[in-house]
């Protein structure tokens, strides 16, 4: 209008709305469903909005990897837990965050009486350190346990 177009053909229009345009006129005839289309490598349309949202959960806080070693046989922790970051920064800059969520794991592992699955024990590492962490910085990285069998 701004610019001298008459009210009358000046539309504010949404996601999905048909806009038809003539010489002298113009009028929304139509309204389409117009959902958002995610592309992800070769693959168009069908991403899982759980992917999206891990996607979004990592590029806020990062992910945390825990490598436990296990022995193959007794289902017992042997050797030390590694923990690697990629995306959260505070446990680079804090030594002591590192080694408190290996000492979490250790502990969490140490309750248990009798080998379990390795399935329970991830469950129970992913919760214990996601805790911790959670209870030392305020934030939610993803929590990846992985079980290195020796």
């Amino acid at each position: 209008m701004a610019m001298g177009i008459p009210e009358e053909r000046c539309h504010i229009l949404l996601d999905g709305d048909v806009l038809e345009l003539g010489p002298e006129w113009s009028r929304v005839v139509d309204h389409v469903s117009a959902d958002y289309v995610y592309v992800d490598g070769l693959n168009v349309g069908g991403v899982d909005q759980t992917i999206i949202r891990d996607r979004q959960r990592l590029a806020g806080d990062g992910i945390v990897l825990v490598a436990v070693p296990i022995n193959h046989q007794t289902g017992k922790l042997v050797g030390e837990i590694e923990v690697v970051a990629r995306g959260f920064a505070e446990i680079d800059a804090s030594p002591d965050l590192r080694d408190g969520a290996s000492k979490t794991v250790r502990e969490a592992l140490s309750r248990e009486a009798h080998p379990v699955e390795w399935t329970q024990l991830e469950q129970q590492v992913r919760r214990q350190v996601s805790s911790y962490l959670y209870r030392q910085t305020r934030q939610r990285p993803m929590v990846v346990p992985v079980a290195v069998q020796v």
